[in-house]
C-alpha cells in the first residue's frame, strides 16, 4: 500500500473498532490501525497530538504549514489573514500548499501580504505582473473565501490590460476617445457574452477587442503626429493614406471608424474603411479550363479512372 495513502486514511479499524488513523492492512486486506497492524513507527504530531504522518521535525503537515503561514503572513489581529491561515492550514492536502510555498515567487507574494504591501483585493492582484504563482494564490484565496469570486477571469484581465493601454496614450483627446470606444463598443459586448447562453469563448472575444483597440489608438497617434488632427477632424483622405502606407493590420480600425460614424447604411457614411479584398490570379483561364474538360471527355487513350478524377478536379476543386 502506498505510504502517503496509508498515512492519510482515517476510519474505523476493522480489528479493534477504534476510530483513528488506519495505516495498516489485515491479512484479508481490511484497513486497520497501527497497533493492530504491529507498526512500530510513531504517527503522532508532537504539536497537536493528532495521529498523522510526521512531516517535519515531528510535526504533521498541518502544523508545519500553520507555522510557515504564521511566519510569513503575521496575521496578528487581522481577521482576514487569520481566516486565511486557518483555511489554508486545514486544506485537505496541506502538503500541496507547502509545495507551492517552496517557490521563491510564492513565498514573496505571501510575505507581501504579511507586510501589508499587497492588499487582499482582486484589484491588487490585477496590478501584479502576470505569473502562475500569483494566479494560483488568487485561486486559493477565492476557494477559501478570503477573496470574493468575480466571474470569468478573462474580463478582469481585459480590464487590467485596458487600463494599462489607456495610460500609455496621450491625453490630447486620444485617450478619452479610445476609452469610450473600448467601454461602449467592446467591454459592454464582452459582458453580454459572459451572461449569454452557450458558454461563448471570452478569451477569443477579448483578444479581438485588444487588437481593435490597439490599432485604433495607433491610428489616432499617427493622425496627430502626421497631420496635427484630432478625432473630430478625421477625413476619408486620412484613412486612405493610413491604410495604404502600412501593414494590413491597420484595417482593424474599421469598427472604430464605424463607431465614430454610426450611419446604419454604408452609403450614408462620411468615412469608411473598406473590407480588404484578396488579390488572386487564376491559375488557368475559363477557356483553358473548358478545353481541359473536353480532353477528359474525349481522350479515350487515357484510362477512365484518370479522366473521372480530372473531371472532378476541374468541375468542383
Amino acid at each position: 500500500m502506498c505510504f502517503t495513502k496509508a498515512t492519510h486514511s482515517y476510519g474505523i479499524c476493522s480489528e479493534c473498532g477504534a476510530d483513528r488513523l488506519l495505516p495498516g492492512r489485515s491479512p484479508a486486506g481490511a484497513a486497520i490501525c497501527r497497533d493492530c497492524a504491529g507498526i512500530r513507527t510513531t504517527f503522532v504530531c508532537i504539536q497537536c497530538g493528532r495521529e498523522a504522518e510526521r512531516f517535519r521535525h515531528g510535526a504533521c503537515a498541518t502544523c508545519a504549514l500553520t507555522d510557515d503561514l504564521q511566519a510569513l503572513l503575521q496575521p496578528g489581529d487581522d481577521r482576514g489573514l487569520t481566516r486565511l491561515v486557518r483555511a489554508l492550514a486545514t486544506a485537505e492536502r496541506p502538503e500541496s500548499v507547502l509545495s507551492y510555498m517552496r517557490g521563491a515567487k510564492a513565498k514573496e507574494l505571501l510575505a507581501s501580504l504579511g507586510r501589508r504591501e499587497l492588499p487582499l483585493t482582486h484589484e491588487a492582484f490585477d496590478a501584479l505582473p502576470r505569473s502562475t504563482a500569483a494566479e494560483h494564490l488568487r485561486s486559493l484565496l477565492v476557494h477559501h473565501n478570503a477573496l470574493p469570486p468575480r466571474g470569468d477571469d478573462s474580463i478582469a484581465r481585459f480590464k487590467t490590460w485596458l487600463a494599462m493601454r489607456l495610460a500609455a496614450l496621450p491625453d490630447d483627446g486620444t485617450r478619452s476617445s479610445i476609452q469610450q470606444y473600448a467601454t461602449w463598443r467592446h467591454l459592454r459586448r464582452i459582458r453580454g457574452l459572459e451572461k449569454g447562453p452557450g458558454g461563448r469563448n471570452l478569451e477569443t472575444a477579448t483578444h479581438a477587442a485588444k487588437q481593435e483597440i490597439s490599432e485604433a489608438g495607433k491610428f489616432l497617434v499617427w493622425l496627430r503626429e502626421a497631420h496635427d488632427v484630432g478625432v473630430a477632424g478625421i477625413q476619408q483622405a486620412h484613412l486612405d493614406e493610413y491604410l495604404s502606407t502600412g501593414t494590413t493590420t491597420r484595417r482593424h480600425i474599421r469598427n472604430y471608424v464605424h463607431w465614430l460614424d454610426p450611419a446604419h447604411r454604408a452609403q450614408a457614411r462620411k468615412i469608411d474603411v473598406p473590407y480588404r479584398l484578396a488579390n488572386s490570379t487564376p491559375m488557368v483561364t475559363q477557356e483553358q479550363r473548358l478545353e481541359m474538360i473536353r480532353n477528359c471527355l474525349d481522350m479515350e487513350q487515357v484510362t477512365i479512372s484518370t479522366r473521372i478524377a480530372g473531371l472532378i478536379f476541374l468541375l468542383w476543386a
